[in-house]
């Protein structure tokens, strides 16, 4: 929640003469009575208005980036000279941006970081 209220904090602090605090307390309990009027319903409504618009927003930057570079075949062809497709290349350098291993140490430092700060924050620990 911390993180939540600090961006639009800020952007207030920014433009006028409320302080930190003032600002956290009124968008605190801006959040919190918009959460006890609305219930859980109102917020269960929103998180699914704001997925479907990450979806189709997302769908629109690949539509549109495939339609500026004229192809995926174009896309594939730039990602090959730029040495991005070497998924395949199984040797242990680290220097080497792209490889298996890679790859692979990387996307299991990133799960188990995400698996560990979410089981300490749902079990209630201070991270």
């Amino acid at each position: 929640m911390c993180a939540v209220l600090l961006g639009p904090v800020l952007a207030l602090n920014a433009v006028t003469n409320f302080s930190m605090e003032m600002a956290i307390i009124a968008f605190g309990a801006v959040c919190t009575i918009y959460c006890v009027m609305g219930g859980l319903k109102a917020v269960l409504w929103t998180d699914a208005f704001q997925a479907v618009l990450m979806l189709t927003f997302i769908l629109v930057v690949y539509v549109v980036g495939i339609s500026e570079v004229g192809s995926v075949t174009e896309i594939i062809r730039r990602a090959s000279e730029g040495k991005r497709l070497n998924f395949f290349d199984f040797r242990l350098d680290f220097e080497t941006r792209y490889t298996f291993w890679n790859c692979f140490f990387r996307g299991v430092g990133f799960g188990l970081g995400f698996w560990v700060a979410v089981n300490l924050k749902c079990k209630g620990h201070s991270v």
